[in-house]
């Protein structure tokens, strides 16, 4: 989901964050903030990926992690510091934003009229 290959040479020198365990509360609150994330900045991609000609096939998001770093610091950390576990988060809220994007493209079909085939 997020392209990691240069991020794992600043790894070992990113001051590693404290690990405590996370709270079911703080685990939904980090995937609605990347679901936010996801639908605000790529729900482009993401009815692209609805549009596509073959529905079996799985579709690469390629998301900007300076775009992440901007719009929320905290997650860029989080994610930067353990891609392991934030980016499988990422993929679960990828899903999200997926249905996400499905939903707004059924209500704007429905508004105007288009059937699907």
């Amino acid at each position: 989901l997020v392209s990691i290959q240069k991020t794992h040479l600043l790894i070992s020198r990113a001051k590693p964050l404290t690990r405590t365990m996370e709270s079911p509360t703080q685990t939904a609150e980090q995937r609605e903030s990347m679901t936010e994330f996801l639908v605000k900045h790529y729900s482009d991609q993401l009815r692209d990926i609805s549009l596509s000609s073959d529905p079996k096939l799985h579709y690469p998001l390629f998301l900007e992690f300076a775009e992440l770093a901007d719009d929320n610091p905290y997650l860029a950390r989080l994610v930067f510091s353990n891609p392991e576990q934030y980016l499988r988060r990422f993929d679960e809220s990828a899903l999200l934003a997926h249905k996400i994007a499905l939903e707004h493209m059924k209500k704007f079909e429905d508004k105007i009229g288009i059937e699907k085939r």
